[in-house]
């Protein structure tokens, strides 16, 4: 089909609603005296949204291709939409969104939207929160940092559980409260982060559950009262089988995170807490990690009042996070049993090889991954992930489940603090982003962690998004080239969700 194109401009106009209509095999904006159809139309809470625009729309292989401007502050909830008519019933499952490019304040995104014969019509719905409703956050609108405690901060009533990485440079975390952390992620445009829930086999000497509890706590809150509109995530390290056998790992992750859920609940902070996220599940075959999954929301909702059915959850691929061989025909109701138990779901990929054969099978593959990532071009590499680690099997099972499950068939990147970008070489990052975002649209992420001292050297500073000065307390982006010295480091973090990011 012939590439059609037609950049829109509405000026003085505060727009809740731009209709498009299908006519003749041609794109034709409808005018505003077709107001029904097109749309001048207001909230019923009495907000409006500022001007859509520049708004461009193309006709590409059979899809609706429109670029809209997203308030990456989440003040608004977007929906691209299509109906058969003017009267609607309006339907959001159909269009697949990537991230082209964004500054600041908004995101450009593109949405597709099959042009079948009953989806003559479309529309960019934003509505405003209502007082205490859920924003959803579709996993590929996921441009997350993480958190991770230090040692000594879970008795610290003062101060976040932020981590240079530093063993004996000075602690940015001790020269601001959570309220200005908080601010300063916003700010700085960093509306997501992903809160690390320590495991109790972990906490430090001296440290216990209930002090890393109210530190979470705490940290929540402040980010609600910083940006309402704020989006949480926690996360767990949690091994779900050791050595070939169980070992209660599952039960563990469902206690400690019922836990925590209903302590937020009952600070009531909750709404901003978005969903949860398992990490190096360590398990060797992706018909465990299925189970697993669901296993796991299930005994979470019997904990919770059903609390992640309009929450995300998260589960990684087999071993650390890579392997995904067979998913596809592991478990065909796979996305049917998601459905009920959680309004998102997605599986992270982790560019990270399997613990060893002694605690995973999967290990079996190491020498196999240290010779075919270690070295050759990034298409060679992305051509092994797809035939040895399962990526196509990972394709597959998305495409042929997203239209009927475009809330669940998803993917997001995760990358750790010592295992992310830094550790990856450039050509590693290359075929990741080409494989998940280039190839296939997954552009969400977590990666990077939020504050070093602006002091801070080597990997101290390239695997942070933002500094602060250890005399005036300034937060700024850290613009520190990254390790490859390719580019700053915030440019490296935040570009992670274009299609051409320049890597």
């Amino acid at each position: 089909m012939k590439k059609i194109q037609k950049e829109i401009k509405i000026h003085n106009v505060k727009l809740d609603c731009l209709n498009f209509r299908r006519h003749a095999g041609r794109m034709l904006p409808l005018t505003v005296a077709a107001a029904i159809v097109f749309g001048v139309m207001f909230p019923s809470s009495g907000q409006v949204i500022q001007t859509v625009g520049p708004l461009t729309w193309s006709v590409q292989n059979g899809l609706l291709q429109i670029n809209s401007e997203r308030h990456r502050d989440f003040s608004f909830a977007y929906q691209m939409q299509s109906a058969s008519n003017v009267t609607g019933p309006w339907n959001s499952n159909a269009g697949t969104e990537v991230i082209l490019s964004e500054d600041d304040t908004n995101w450009l995104v593109q949405t597709s939207i099959p042009m079948t014969a009953g989806s003559g019509f479309f529309r960019l719905q934003a509505t405003p929160p209502s007082p205490g409703s859920q924003i959803p956050q579709p996993p590929n609108l996921i441009e997350g940092v993480k958190f991770k405690p230090l040692d000594d901060e879970f008795s610290n009533s003062v101060s976040p559980q932020m981590d240079t990485g530093a063993i004996d440079g000075q602690n940015p975390t001790n020269l601001q409260t959570y309220a200005q952390a908080a601010a300063g992620l916003v700010s700085n445009g960093i509306n997501t982060v992903v809160l690390k829930y320590e495991t109790q086999d972990d906490l430090p000497a001296g440290v216990n559950p209930s002090q890393r509890d109210a530190e979470l706590i705490s940290m929540i809150t402040a980010l609600k009262a910083a940006n309402p509109n704020f989006r949480v995530y926690l996360w767990e390290r949690r091994w779900l089988q050791q050595g070939g056998s169980s070992n209660g790992g599952g039960t563990k992750f469902i206690n400690g995170m019922s836990s925590i859920i209903n302590q937020i609940r009952t600070a009531e902070v909750d709404d901003v807490l978005k969903g949860i996220c398992v990490i190096e599940n360590n398990l060797e075959n992706t018909t465990d990690v299925l189970a697993h999954a669901v296993g796991i929301v299930q005994g979470i909702n019997a904990n919770t009042d059903n609390w992640l059915t309009n929450k995300s959850f998260f589960m990684p691929g087999a071993g650390m996070g890579a392997y995904f061989v067979g998913i596809d025909k592991a478990n065909p109701d796979f996305f049917n049993e998601m459905s009920q138990q959680v309004g998102y779901f997605a599986f992270t990929f982790k560019f990270f090889q399997s613990q060893p054969t002694s605690v995973c099978s999967l290990g079996a593959l190491n020498p196999a991954w240290n010779a075919n990532l270690g070295s050759g071009t990034s298409d060679s590499q992305v051509a092994w992930l797809r035939s040895v680690m399962g990526m196509a099997d990972l394709e597959n099972y998305i495409n042929a489940n997203r239209a009927a499950y475009p809330n669940l068939a998803n993917v997001i990147y995760w990358g750790d603090s010592g295992d992310g970008l830094i550790v990856m070489s450039q050509t590693n990052i290359q075929a990741v982003h080409k494989l998940l975002v280039e190839d296939n649209g997954w552009t969400g992420s977590f990666f990077d962690m939020a504050y070093c001292a602006l002091s801070a050297t080597g990997n101290d500073r390239t695997k942070y998004a933002l500094t602060v000065d250890p005399v005036t307390h300034a937060i700024a982006k850290n613009v520190a080239n990254n390790d490859k010295n390719t580019m700053p480091v915030w440019d490296e973090w935040q570009r992670w969700n274009w299609i051409s990011p320049g890597y």
